[in-house]
């Protein structure tokens, strides 16, 4: 009985820690005209015996508007995307209303397009999203 009074005390205690629930701020969602760069690097291939690299680097404009979203700049090699998007804490997803409806696989059509699901990091300012697959990677770096 008497080690169940001295065990009491840290029983009450943990069970009193274990039912605290602290309030975790929802995500700051981004929104705003953002401004930057996107970066596409695809996976080495071998020519004549030395790995190239496929990569694109262009000037981008994003403008997230409510549930919307607009890429415009250079669209020599990026599209002029647009669409509606969703966030969550540590992804966001775009739905790019420019993609042909029988679309297998976007990354065969001529031009990048912002669509998918993205993991993302916003600070307030700035805004980084980035898809990657085992041979391709797209970033996007932004700021306000």
């Amino acid at each position: 009985m008497k080690r169940l009074l001295y065990a009491l005390p840290i029983v009450l205690g943990l069970a009193a820690g274990c039912s605290k629930t602290e309030d975790i701020p929802p995500p700051v969602q981004p929104q705003g005209a953002f401004s930057g760069t996107f970066l596409k690097l695809r996976n080495p291939r071998v020519v004549n015996s030395k790995q190239v690299w496929d990569t694109t680097k262009i000037n981008l404009n994003l403008t997230l508007t409510g549930n919307n979203f607009a890429v415009t700049g250079d669209t020599t090699k990026h599209a002029g995307s647009k669409g509606p998007f969703a966030y969550d804490g540590a992804y966001m997803q775009f739905q790019d209303a420019t993609v042909p409806a029988n679309t297998k696989d976007i990354t065969k059509l001529p031009k990048i397009h912002l669509a998918g699901i993205f993991r993302y990091q916003y600070d307030g300012t700035r805004l980084q999203v980035l898809a990657q697959t085992d041979t391709l990677v797209h970033f996007y770096d932004l700021k306000k």
